[in-house]
């Protein structure tokens, strides 16, 4: 068995053991088979196209919830998916114009589905949902944010007069 020792060129011990070449007990040049973790663990994973542009992301927001957001070419956020602090799930849009979303979807505390569409000012113009005995109700607003009309299915059996 052919052994030499000698100083490394950054104070390591390199050794050649049978032409096989070891710095501090690691071989180096050996081709190991990748492993592959059954858990990763973060705070944060990001996803970059070609050009390293963020296009992804998986984090937690400040109120500690799970959040997955969706960025175009040009790193504009454009959708998200998250949880609100009571366990709601929101799915907001952007118009990749704004930091204002335009368009989100999301499960009420009771449940209800609820739809609404803001302008590029960020103001509220329509919100379309469920009410909680699950009739349908849809509320338009100005361009302040002010409720203007309300439209939703009258469940009386009289006739509307």
């Amino acid at each position: 068995m052919l052994l030499a020792v000698g100083a490394g060129l950054i104070g390591g011990v390199v050794l050649v053991v049978l032409g096989q070449l070891s710095i501090a007990g690691a071989p180096v040049g050996i081709q190991q088979t990748p492993q592959t973790a059954e858990v990763v663990r973060a705070e944060k994973f990001e996803l970059l196209g070609q050009t390293g542009m963020r296009r992804a992301a998986l984090e937690l927001e400040p109120n500690g919830e799970p959040a997955l957001k969706l960025y175009d070419e040009e790193g504009n956020l454009r959708a998200g998916l998250s949880l609100r602090p009571d366990g709601g799930p929101n799915l907001l849009f952007w118009d990749g114009q704004t930091t204002i979303p335009r368009a989100g979807l999301a499960l009420l505390p009771n449940g209800s589905p609820s739809l609404e569409l803001a302008d590029r000012n960020g103001n509220l113009r329509t919100v379309l949902g469920l009410a909680t005995d699950g009739e349908p109700v849809l509320g338009l607003f100005d361009h302040v944010g002010n409720l203007r009309t309300v439209l939703c299915v009258e469940t009386r059996e009289a006739p509307i007069s």
